[in-house]
């Protein structure tokens, strides 16, 4: 998720997410940095919270990890 979406912030999005019990995993890629939406991702379950640009290696490792399929 990035925090500027579309019709719908990412965090609004992670919540709607964890209210309706998806279970599914969540990371964030964002351009707009800011600490009060760091600890909000994060306390709201995010798996990671990355800053554009990111380079491949990072992001596949993130996903990675929040699909339980850690590879080290």
């Amino acid at each position: 998720l990035d925090l500027h979406m579309p019709k719908m912030g990412g965090l609004e999005v992670q919540s709607l997410l964890k209210s309706g019990h998806a279970g599914i995993p969540v990371v964030f890629l964002t351009g707009q940095d800011s600490p009060e939406a760091r600890s909000c991702a994060l306390t709201g379950g995010a798996s990671a919270y990355l800053c554009k640009p990111v380079d491949q290696e990072t992001l596949l490792a993130a996903i990675d990890v929040a699909v339980g399929q850690d590879r080290h």
